[in-house]
């Protein structure tokens, strides 16, 4: 179950990742609050502000996949809720979500957290 745990954390980090950049290429594309809606039908406000949220969401999927690699026992707890807000966002928040909360839940993994795995 170790390495499903790390993979997890892996996957949490990718999302994480891809999430900030995406984030802040969209917002630097669109030059933040300076982007006009000519061809948008959303107001520039509003999909700044957008970015900025995608953007501090992935911060805590970075937290709890490298706490997921490193096997601490409050990634656990962290990652459940970060993938379980996660779900959302369709169609891989939602692939992720599932297997997310699947390992994370099952009997298996209370050894992987354990202290007595760490020795």
């Amino acid at each position: 179950m170790e390495p499903r745990v790390r993979t997890l954390g892996i996957l949490c980090i990718a999302v994480g990742f891809i999430g900030a950049i995406s984030a802040y290429l969209v917002y630097d594309r669109l030059n933040g609050l300076s982007f006009g809606s000519d061809f948008v039908p959303l107001p520039s406000a509003f999909v700044a502000g957008w970015m900025v949220v995608v953007m501090l969401l992935s911060i805590p999927y970075l937290i709890a996949g490298i706490g997921l690699i490193r096997l601490q026992p409050w990634a656990r707890t962290t990652a459940t809720i970060v993938i379980t807000c996660g779900m959302l966002s369709f169609p891989f928040g939602t692939a992720l979500g599932v297997y997310g909360l699947w390992l994370l839940t099952s009997s298996e993994v209370d050894e992987v957290f354990s202290p007595r795995f760490r020795s």
